[in-house]
């Protein structure tokens, strides 16, 4: 009994700091808690702050990659659509909301989302890079391989974009062309362990 007392009182008191806060002040601890990885609550104080301002687009934003964090995926679609409904110059809302989709299967979605974050922002490497892994899973190499080229070609260092290119390669029996993007991936990124393996199935396959 008197830890139930004890439950109800602390959840009052709660309730009444929560209510006591600003939009601003609940955004913020909803992004502490992020920063700890705790996403439940920070999903919980971004709700309360979008309820006390509607137009808080970052509140949005943030819960949407809280979502996507704790695989609520068709809400993190959702808060991003917010985001672009409110503000449709949000570049990043329309990338996570691309990687999002792609995530469910929606790939032709996530494309269309890539190509609006190129036009608002063609210096934006990972857009190419995430079109490229969309193209990729279409089974449009040839589209993909030339996405890839431009990330690569913005960003050199790139070992993300050396190694799907070299994925790509390999689907359009290209093993030479595979194996020199594997090199380059592991070049960049020793610790990449997709590269080693797949490098080692292409040069199986050429004996």
């Amino acid at each position: 009994m008197i830890k139930n007392t004890i439950l109800i009182i602390s959840f009052i008191a709660y309730a009444t700091i929560c209510l006591s806060q600003t939009a601003e002040e609940l955004f913020n601890s909803g992004l502490e808690k992020a920063g700890r990885g705790q996403y439940k609550p920070a999903i919980e104080f971004y709700t309360q702050s979008i309820q006390k301002n509607p137009l808080n687009t970052k509140a949005y934003f943030n819960r949407g990659i809280a979502f996507s964090n704790t695989g609520k995926l068709p809400e993190a679609i959702n808060d991003y659509s917010k985001v672009i409904e409110q503000d449709p110059k949000f570049v990043f809302a329309y990338n996570n909301r691309g990687v999002t989709k792609s995530s469910i299967g929606d790939e032709k979605g996530a494309i269309a989302d890539f190509d609006d974050v190129i036009k608002l922002k063609p210096k934006y490497t990972k857009a190419y890079l995430n079109r490229g892994i969309s193209k990729a899973k279409e089974e449009n190499y040839i589209d993909a391989i030339k996405d890839f080229d431009i990330a690569i070609k913005q960003r050199t260092g790139y070992a993300k974009a050396y190694f799907n290119r070299g994925a790509s390669k390999s689907k359009l029996s290209d093993p030479n062309g595979a194996i020199k993007d594997y090199d380059k991936a592991i070049e960049l990124k020793p610790t990449y362990g997709g590269s080693y393996y797949y490098r080692g199935f292409e040069k199986e396959r050429l004996g």
